[in-house]
């Protein structure tokens, strides 16, 4: 009999320090009222010449230091920095490092052309090392404090994003998309991926400054890609066919689409617009992906590296069926408080070379990037101006997944908690066996008994606990959808 009490002691030993180790939570760290300070561009000289200095510093993207490979570029500031943002010339092909004292920082490896490094401790000089021949547009260096807005820090190409979005060239994704990146691209709740059909490192390569910081203006943060296409202007659909392969195009718009899974694809209009060509040819290009990219047997090498795919919704810049016109004039949070439509206007002037054209945002002209129509869908038609109607986003199915589990956790300590009554019921049928075995000791019976005690109430307080999250989050998905 003493031997069974200690099998039953060494048990809930056992349990209950499992529940502590594997239901606890990290110490929050202690949370600091002052204010925070925005970070300050600080003077600085690089390489030790005044020449270079002033290239990297003159606000243009059409100048530019040259370096080799294998070279380092010193940067020396009177002043402590605490960030380095770099603006290259052409996105780096390999990486490089950042050295200072005895920190080595690698950097480079996502390709940003715009790149900010924060610096682990301050410091008053630093070097880049190159591995590849570079050439600098801008550098700026930063004192201590909060990143001023246009500090670009970008993100990686999304894994998985809500809406992948294709333009043909650098300025369209404004001029005609843009309803759908002003609105959809500054939320935190939807993620967007742009894909670019041209190249400008190919002819102009200022204008792939120009178009990050287009897409900054509007609040999105994930790198855009591109095709490798030259840009060429073609006045119809017959001379786009002449400068471009068609099934090239189409095998890229289709890698794409497998390789991001979007729930929508947005791209142009099937006239080109104001008739360019080819936009015409990346419009049909993306229609017959869309149409495709589920058959294994079309362009078989994206398909055999990610797999076939189907796209729920795809819309069309200004296609004639199933349309929608998205709001614009509203004043958005997640735009700084303008509307959609200021922060395209606004957006559009970051294409600094593109400005001596005819081109204009706006609402209201024939060519609105207020405008689409969608052109495929699985899920059914739209009844209002949402193109997320009928979709979950990716960040919702991954919600609703946590909140299955949470239910699952609650259910699962629940029957725990029933086996514990069991074990009570177990430990009663011992108690009346104590009364004719006197070897077991009064001591035992009290250590075994505030061990059930405890293992109770911590069952009780998880379940309270995961019910507590569970109903949180249920309320707060119900909150969200407009559920009742």
């Amino acid at each position: 009999m003493r031997l069974k009490f200690s099998k039953f002691f060494l048990s809930l030993i056992l349990i209950i320090s499992g529940l502590l180790i594997f239901n606890s939570k990290p110490c929050k760290a202690e949370e600091t009222n002052a204010e925070s300070q925005t970070a300050s561009f600080l003077d600085f000289t690089l390489n030790k010449s005044l020449a270079d200095t002033s290239l990297v510093r003159d606000d243009s993207y059409k100048s530019s230091v040259k370096y080799s490979a294998n070279t380092s570029v010193s940067i020396d500031c009177e002043e402590d920095m605490y960030g380095l943002y770099i603006k290259w010339y052409h996105n780096p092909q390999t990486s490089y490092t950042i050295s200072y004292g005895d920190v080595t920082l690698t950097c480079g490896e996502d390709g940003f052309l715009h790149e900010y490094i924060p610096l682990d401790i301050a410091t008053k000089s630093l070097n880049i090392n190159l591995t590849e021949d570079m050439r600098i547009c801008e550098i700026a260096v930063l004192s201590k404090g909060d990143l001023p807005d246009s500090v670009q820090v970008w993100n990686p190409t999304a894994t998985r994003p809500d809406i992948l979005v294709f333009s043909t060239h650098a300025d369209d994704e404004i001029l005609f998309l843009g309803g759908v990146l002003a609105l959809y691209g500054s939320r935190d709740d939807v993620s967007v991926q742009v894909a670019y059909m041209c190249d400008f490192y190919k002819s102009e390569p200022y204008r792939e400054h120009e178009e990050l910081d287009g897409l900054w203006e509007l609040g999105l943060n994930i790198y855009p890609v591109k095709g490798d296409f030259y840009d060429y202007y073609c006045g119809d659909y017959d001379a786009a066919l002449q400068n471009y392969d068609y099934d090239s195009v189409c095998a890229y718009t289709t890698e794409c689409i497998r390789r991001f899974q979007p729930l929508i694809v947005v791209t142009q209009d099937f006239n080109g617009e104001y008739g360019h060509g080819a936009h015409i040819l990346l419009a049909n290009a993306v229609a017959d992906s869309v149409n495709n990219s589920n058959d294994a047997n079309y362009h078989p090498e994206s398909a055999s590296k990610y797999g076939s795919y189907d796209v729920p919704k795809t819309y069309i810049h200004l296609y004639g069926e199933n349309t929608i016109t998205l709001n614009l004039r509203e004043e958005l949070e997640t735009l700084n408080n303008r509307t959609a439509l200021d922060a395209l206007k606004t957006a559009y002037t970051r294409h600094v070379s593109q400005q001596g054209w005819w081109f204009y945002v706006d609402d209201e002209y024939e060519y609105s990037p207020s405008r689409f129509g969608l052109y495929r869908t699985l899920v059914g038609t739209d009844t209002g101006n949402d193109i997320l109607e009928n979709v979950k986003t990716y960040e919702t199915i991954a919600y609703e997944e946590k909140v299955a589990a949470d239910e699952a956790a609650i259910n699962n300590a629940n029957e725990y908690s029933n086996s514990i009554v069991e074990s009570v019921k177990s430990f009663k049928e011992e108690l009346k066996e104590y009364k004719t075995s006197p070897s077991i000791s009064v001591k035992q019976l009290v250590v075994t008994l505030v061990a059930l005690i405890i293992i109770l109430l911590v069952i009780i307080g998880q379940v309270k606990r995961h019910k507590k999250e569970y109903d949180r989050r249920v309320l707060k998905y119900k909150k969200e959808n407009d559920i009742k």
